[in-house]
């Protein structure tokens, strides 16, 4: 029965395979876009208040890039921006790494709270700035201070749905317009 697999492949021409292909590949742009749009939508359906109690890493002068009026920074980090290196909180001046607002909107945190965030990150960074590990330890300590004051942490179904909403609407623009490119470009779609 050698034959009977040749025989098989044979029927199928080129046109077809690439035809095949071609269908393949926009079904399964399709589906992205559309895993992706009701990922999205169930994201925000399941999306619980945004915590007031943030903490997020950056380094002197890239925080407050976006904003040029003075004391509105571009972060969007509804808490504390603290530096990478030093563990320090960040402002935004007109001379980097000098004075003037701080970097985030400085959220909820009392003044005690930001201090036992600021020591903790400080002290991490003693040793060559902060790493992914040490970033971690203060998120976890800024999301200890946040359950105090009722905010939970977004929970897995959220974070999932809002991660497969965007990749499925990136991987099913891409396949889309790839096909739409090659299709124009070889003229075979």
């Amino acid at each position: 029965m050698p034959g009977a697999t040749e025989g098989a492949r044979s029927r199928l021409s080129a046109e077809d395979r690439t035809a095949l292909i071609s269908v393949i590949v926009c079904l399964l742009g399709i589906g992205g876009l559309l895993v992706g749009g009701v990922s999205l939508a169930v994201h925000h359906a399941i999306k619980g208040p945004e915590s007031k109690y943030q903490v997020a890493f950056s380094t002197v002068g890239e925080a407050c890039g976006g904003s040029r009026e003075p004391g509105k920074p571009d972060s969007g980090v509804k808490g504390l921006v603290l530096d990478r290196e030093k563990g320090e909180l960040l402002y935004c001046g007109l001379v980097p790494g000098v004075g003037g607002t701080p970097a985030g909107s400085g959220g909820a945190f009392t003044g005690e709270e930001t201090a036992r965030v600021t020591k903790l990150a400080i002290s991490l960074a003693a040793e060559g700035g902060l790493s992914d590990g040490e970033e971690d330890t203060v998120e976890r300590l800024a999301e200890k201070i946040g359950r105090k004051h009722g905010y939970e942490p977004p929970s897995l179904a959220e974070r999932a749905t809002g991660v497969a909403g965007w990749y499925g609407l990136g991987a099913g623009a891409v396949l889309l317009v790839g096909l739409g490119l090659w299709g124009h470009y070889t003229g075979e779609a």
